[in-house]
């Protein structure tokens, strides 16, 4: 099991994930949902391993409230099979570094599907990162064009980001490559990203995290909160440095975050004091509404306080 990982999974799951005899007993309103052929199809087609007792697994999956954390947990799964395969398998440098990469050889009509963003995530989990930045210049650059052409090669460039209804349809797997960095060390997280991402897709990434920040595009919150995260711990302070947050941030922006539902602390201490300031001089020109006095609270931090302390006292 890879603790936290692909994200946290209720604590009671994280033994069922590896004795799957100890799973409670189901809730049958929601069996018939993870019983559903779809998903059995996804273990199966996911992990290409015969071995794994794909019905036993079922009875964990039906202790999950939504069909988006069984996604959750089929990579978190996935993660533990490869690894403990890999070991038996390896015979050549791809296959001890990156055991992974040998789903990617299953064609799929559709270039970003459920089980292609599972299988991305299995593999930079599994990928022993460490060990490859270890091994010569050619074997490093075979091993990540293999993964580049297996899944970001052209997918992002080709993207219509203006197209609402396709947007929506795959804002949640896209969102992926907001997020799916975190499985790797922090150490190794940028030098990865920029070697399996070229100059246009993080370019392509950049616009289109840009879209949904600021309301362009009609994604749910958790898109949007990931896009938000991306933006701040990458593009601004790694990719992209001629840029801020406060290119970015308006009234306009700040609401539509607050009735997305997103936090905005991450929001509020990259702003400068200045900046604040000025959001708040323009407050008056805004419809007051709940969430404009959330927002608001959320500006007079006592950072601004502080701040505010010194110019009266000096």
């Amino acid at each position: 099991m890879l603790p936290g990982v692909l994200g946290d999974s209720p604590p009671h799951l994280a033994y069922e994930l590896t004795d799957p005899s100890s799973a409670k007993k189901p809730d049958h309103g929601a069996c018939e949902t993870y019983r559903r052929p779809e998903v059995q199809h996804c273990l199966r087609e996911l992990l290409a391993v015969d071995a794994v007792p794909v019905e036993r697994w079922l009875s964990v999956l039906e202790q999950v409230g939504s069909i988006s954390d069984v996604w959750e947990l089929l990579a978190k799964l996935a993660c533990n099979v490869t690894l403990n395969y890999s070991s038996e398998t390896a015979g050549s440098p791809v296959d001890e570094l990156c055991p992974a990469l040998k789903y990617s050889e299953r064609k799929e009509e559709d270039c970003w599907s459920w089980i292609k963003v599972l299988r991305l995530r299995v593999l930079l989990a599994t990928t022993k990162w460490e060990k490859l930045s270890q091994r010569s210049e050619n074997e490093q650059r075979d091993i990540l064009n293999k993964v580049r052409n297996a899944y970001f090669a052209g997918v992002l460039s080709n993207v219509n980001w203006k197209d609402n209804d396709l947007v929506q349809t795959y804002a949640e797997r896209w969102s992926l490559l907001f997020t799916c960095w975190e499985a790797l060390q922090r150490g190794s997280r940028l030098a990865v990203m920029k070697r399996l991402l070229s100059d246009s897709d993080l370019k392509s990434l950049r616009k289109w995290s840009a879209r949904i920040i600021a309301g362009k595009t009609n994604v749910d919150g958790v898109v949007v909160e990931r896009a938000l995260a991306f933006y701040l711990k990458y593009l601004i302070n790694d990719i992209d440095t001629t840029r801020t947050v406060e290119d970015l941030i308006d009234w306009k922006v700040l609401i539509y975050l607050q009735q997305k539902g997103v936090h905005l602390d991450a929001v509020e201490l990259q702003l400068s004091v200045d900046k604040v300031v000025e959001l708040l001089l323009c407050a008056e020109e805004v419809e007051l509404t709940a969430e404009t006095f959330a927002v608001v609270e959320k500006l007079l931090s006592s950072r601004l306080k502080d701040r505010g302390s010194e110019i009266v006292g000096g």
